[in-house]
């Protein structure tokens, strides 16, 4: 039998306005030797496992392709990188992507991709969320994000509702 992630994100001890109103707990499987899955170690565990940024791109689609909302729910977790470019990302339902209060120290790229899935970032810390060219067939929800340095949706399509409010963007706006 596979352990369960032990981590938990508790809206009343994070910083600032939380997308949550009670403890979510983490539905993931642990990785290896550890209490947590691949998403909720520290990048500084992830070296020590040999873990590279590819790797939890590939398994984070994996995870965005899932049948369920619980098995979408990646909250609170931490990157340096994430790249998602020119892939499709799709599943047997509607249900969201659930990255809210992630935080990504460096770049999101989604360049290219084609997103037909609902996305959910809000709360989300990103330095530089890259969404050139991308289409987003959903809604997309940042509500309460903090893009840090660079936003870029340079010919992005969004067919879908985006929520934008109390969006702060630090750096340009593409």
């Amino acid at each position: 039998m596979t352990a369960t992630c032990t981590y938990q994100f508790n809206p009343e001890t994070e910083e600032g306005e939380s997308q949550l109103s009670s403890t979510w707990n983490c539905p993931h499987e642990t990785h290896r030797e550890t209490d947590r899955c691949l998403f909720h170690l520290t990048p500084a565990e992830r070296r020590k496992h040999d873990i590279d940024p590819a790797t939890v791109a590939s398994e984070l689609r994996q995870v965005a392709e899932q049948e369920g909302a619980n098995a979408k729910q990646v909250i609170g977790a931490t990157f340096t990188d994430l790249e998602l470019d020119r892939v499709i990302i799709d599943a047997p339902d509607r249900h969201p992507l659930d990255l809210r209060h992630i935080t990504i120290s460096g770049t999101c790229s989604l360049e290219a991709v084609e997103f037909r899935q609902p996305l959910k970032l809000a709360g989300a810390e990103i330095e530089c969320l890259n969404f050139e060219e991308a289409t987003l067939t959903e809604r997309c929800d940042l509500r309460g994000a903090s893009i840090v340095n660079r936003f870029n949706a340079t010919n992005t399509v969004f067919k879908g509702d985006v929520n934008l409010e109390h969006v702060e963007f630090d750096g340009p706006v593409y």
